[in-house]
């Protein structure tokens, strides 16, 4: 392959920056990452200061970050590098199980969340997501969100539910399974596409 042709795949790559304190972690994510041929890891950090170092110096398309590592990241870090690069996709890859930081950071614009019990596809898939603005949470999140949805608030009349329809039912049963978008496709025999139409839809019903 000539210099010119590789340097034309190369600007196709999904580049990618791993924000985690934890060795193994970042050692993980690279290998998972290794076998998607859209997706470079192009650098990685263990600290704040030195991703903040990272995002100033080059342009990266996705941060995976961990932002509960007292000492190394924190919520306010989904902040500064927003602050630092608008555009930049945050894909949040955490152990935390607080319901109350999760909403925190939902609520505040992250739209692609996983939790570091998800597996290879899921991974690769919510980095192609967070790469296109497109919404990805795992089975974990999503259900969190749809619990959340339908929990009474106090003092706040309530309204009536919006109709999801049968197939949108269908679909948001097979996502709180643990089923990707490809893999929902294939069961219903619909496109992969019409999948994403749907969840869209359903997000927008229930006001997520």
């Amino acid at each position: 392959m000539n210099r010119d042709r590789a340097d034309e795949l190369d600007m196709t790559d999904i580049s990618v920056l791993i924000a985690d304190a934890d060795y193994l972690t970042r050692e993980g994510l690279k290998s998972v990452l290794s076998s998607a041929a859209d997706v470079a890891i192009k650098a990685e950090v263990s600290t704040e200061a030195e991703l903040i170092r990272a995002l100033k110096r080059q342009s990266f398309q996705v941060v995976i970050l961990d932002y509960h590592q007292d000492g190394s990241f924190e919520m306010t870090t989904v902040d500064a590098i927003k602050k630092i690069s608008p555009s930049i996709g945050v894909l949040i890859i955490s152990a935390d199980d607080s319901k109350a930081r999760i909403d925190y950071l939902i609520s505040n614009g992250i739209n692609n969340f996983l939790t570091k019990r998800c597996n290879q596809e899921e991974i690769i898939t919510a980095v192609r997501a967070c790469a296109n603005q497109e919404t990805y949470f795992c089975k974990t999140i999503l259900n969190y969100i749809v619990e959340k949805s339908f929990r009474s608030k106090p003092d706040v009349p309530k309204k009536p539910p919006t109709e999801l329809t049968p197939r949108e039912q269908e679909i948001l049963r097979l996502i709180a399974k643990g089923f990707i978008s490809k893999e929902i496709a294939d069961q219903l025999h619909i496109a992969v596409h019409t999948v994403y139409t749907h969840r869209k839809r359903i997000l927008r019903k229930l006001q997520l």
